[in-house]
């Protein structure tokens, strides 16, 4: 599928990182020209080689004639009419990057930052020089989501949006977030919810196993694996957020199935395997906090994740953050695999 136009747009994508090159593949697989922007040549090799891997995942793109084209910054010429950039480091640096590669983009080029906490400030600093921009939440991979949420702000152009994230197949929702986007406000609470039940006495797998049972169609952990915990550790940092178990075994190479371990060991590439080494880490982050480990039961793993996230999907509709209850289910489905319909309508039927 190609972009509407007769003539092949130019697509600019930045970021180290998985995200990046997911974004990448996925213009190129919808007609775009696309250039992965990298600081140097290392990041060149590296990035080939998981572009490799990436359609080794995707058969049906092999035989794509337009695929991304990792290149380092020095040699970027001519102009883009789209530039995303899925970089880890804050809003501020990044909008300083794009005003080196301004002589390398279209008057009106549609720029887009991804990224877990909008900010209207964003647009202030680049409107001025470039009027279509936007910021969005992507939950997963780019090139495997259907959903894509985006901000809106004053003078947000929200058709030029649905038209562009629709070229390349996805369903967008407008919210109106209030610090983090909902999708990233839900899987926050998440994760910080079973980071307090890992310290006081459960497990990774007893987590997924217990939620798989509640319904949900892959335990959170494994979930995290497969899309990397590299993301998420990033967007702590950026919002100065309190660090979570997680962010230890990014900080120790444990970045999920890609690399073959994360909350899980992955031998050969295949399925999960227990990693007995991570409960000794665990138990050594809980004499650190100072938490008496206990048993836990299932039955509280679900009670507690139910509660967080009702509560959190409450505070969402009553602030107007999400525009309808099917939106946020949608959200909640995409963002984290909430079973039953998605987390209002669970909450709805099991009200008191």
């Amino acid at each position: 599928m190609a972009p509407a136009s007769t003539t092949i747009k130019r697509a600019l994508v930045l970021g180290e990182n998985s995200t990046a090159l997911s974004h990448a593949a996925l213009l190129a697989h919808h007609g775009f020209e696309t250039v992965l922007l990298e600081d140097d040549e290392n990041g060149v090799v590296r990035s080939r080689d998981f572009l490799k891997r990436l359609y080794d995942g995707q058969p049906d793109w092999q035989a794509d004639t337009i695929k991304p084209a990792p290149l380092a910054f020095e040699v970027l010429s001519g102009r883009f009419d789209v530039l995303i950039d899925a970089g880890d480091a804050n809003l501020k640096e990044r909008v300083q990057k794009i005003s080196t590669l301004s002589k390398h983009l279209h008057p009106n080029a549609l720029i887009a930052f991804q990224t877990s906490a909008p900010d209207p400030l964003v647009i202030e600093e680049l409107g001025g020089e470039f009027p279509t921009i936007h910021q969005f939440h992507i939950s997963g991979q780019p090139h495997l989501a259907t959903l894509v949420e985006c901000a809106t702000f004053e003078n947000t152009n929200n058709n030029t949006l649905a038209q562009f994230w629709q070229m390349l197949g996805k369903q967008i929702i407008i919210t109106k977030p209030k610090g983090q986007f909902v999708a990233s406000r839900l899987s926050s609470k998440l994760y910080e919810t079973l980071d307090d039940l890992l310290l006081e006495g459960t497990l990774p797998y007893e987590v997924d196993e217990a939620l798989t049972k509640f319904g949900f169609q892959i335990g959170p952990y494994e979930a995290q694996d497969l899309a990397g915990l590299d993301g998420p550790f990033y967007e702590r940092k950026q919002a100065n957020k309190t660090l979570l178990i997680s962010d230890r075994l990014v900080q120790e190479g444990r970045l999920g199935k890609k690399v073959g371990v994360g909350w899980y060991r992955y031998p050969g590439g295949g399925g999960t395997v227990v990693d007995p080494l991570l409960e000794d880490l665990i138990v050594e982050e809980a004499r650190f906090a100072k938490i008496e480990r206990r048993q836990i039961t299932d039955q509280e793993i679900v009670s507690r994740v139910v509660s967080t996230l009702t509560d959190e999907a409450a505070y969402i509709l009553e602030n107007s953050i999400a525009p309808s209850a099917c939106d946020l289910d949608k959200l909640s489905i995409e963002a984290l695999q909430f079973p039953h319909g998605g987390i209002y309508s669970y909450a709805d039927k099991h009200s008191s």
